[in-house]
């Protein structure tokens, strides 16, 4: 096949042995295509460009120098939006010592912290409730709920599922703590679900399979609750970071025991991972460990189901 006049013309106007380079380079990498006169025309709006070059949407900003009339654009360019030919990226940096902003080209499991939008839109739960835990995106969302003995967990949990059936979301509860039948499920059922949420919610007495079950669990609902997780056969205090990461739309609410030094049962770890630690001080008063959306410092009466304001916080720690 006879070398297109193009690319002669680009060989005799090449203003040094590096364009001859690149020009060669890029002959080598094309000239084998059977239609290589319909490789499309290149036009200007690149920028740093010193002769035609390809479309592109990046602005010149992956782009190298130009080269007249050759048919196939060598710039190396590696933006989404290239149209055309152009030679490998790695030898066009290669023959010219050209390289590739760091910034732009990123790295394996790297992205700009700039974004279009909010990927997960922050929900808030209706009531009082909502007001205490304010604004958060269910996003590798995980709420760790401890505290004292008859304090009101499970209380606070039915709550927060009630809360968010309101918004719509169905919830898959393990109520490993007692049968679903018992008389304190039933009475929570009546206290705290309303009754259009009711048909929402659905629950479990056991974790047959462990850890394994919550992950099925993530196929059906949009959350998953969990009392307690204590009572999950040999769960590790890492499944709970591994669920979130693996399910991310997935809001998880778990129930842990508590020591008598106020921390979770079995180590601390699970309140690194999660986006909210809620400790249930006896007398109903939950407040706020951590809290990665609003401020910790409110204190919601979990029996009145009602925010207390005004007066000073009093807790004993035992």
């Amino acid at each position: 096949m006879s070398i297109p006049k193009k690319y002669i013309k680009a060989l005799q106007n090449a203003k040094d042995e590096t364009e001859r380079m690149i020009i060669i380079a890029s002959m080598e990498e094309h000239l084998g295509a059977s239609q290589i006169e319909g490789v499309p025309e290149h036009s200007t709006d690149c920028e740093n460009a010193t002769g035609p070059k390809c479309e592109c949407q990046c602005g010149g900003k992956f782009h190298g120098s130009g080269l007249g009339d050759a048919v196939s654009c060598i710039c190396g360019c590696e933006c989404d939006q290239h149209q055309g030919h152009s030679i490998k990226p790695e030898q066009y940096r290669q023959l010219t010592g050209a390289t590739t902003p760091k910034v732009q080209t990123g790295f394996a499991g790297f992205g700009s912290l700039e974004r279009a939008e909010d990927p997960t839109p922050k929900i808030k739960l209706p009531g009082e409730i909502g007001e205490w835990l304010g604004e958060f995106a269910p996003h590798e969302s995980a709420i760790v709920i401890r505290g004292d003995k008859g304090a009101g967990k499970t209380r606070l949990a039915f709550q927060l599922m009630n809360g968010l059936a309101s918004l719509g979301k169905t919830v898959g509860f393990f109520t490993l703590e007692m049968d679903p039948a018992h008389p304190v499920i039933r009475s929570y059922t009546e206290s705290y679900i309303a009754p259009e949420n009711r048909s929402k919610i659905q629950s479990a007495a056991e974790a047959t399979k462990g850890v394994t079950s919550l992950h099925e669990a993530t196929q059906h609902f949009d959350v998953v609750v969990v009392d307690s997780w204590n009572k999950i056969p040999n769960a590790k205090q890492q499944d709970l970071n591994d669920l979130r990461k693996q399910h991310k739309q997935i809001i998880f609410i778990m129930i842990f025991q508590s020591t008598t030094g106020r921390q979770t049962r079995g180590g601390n770890m699970v309140e690194f991972d999660s986006d909210m630690v809620i400790h249930v001080h006896e007398g109903g008063r939950a407040m706020f460990e951590k809290n990665r959306y609003s401020n910790t410092d409110r204190v919601f009466n979990v029996f009145e189901e009602r925010l207390e304001g005004g007066e000073d916080v009093e807790v004993v720690v035992r």
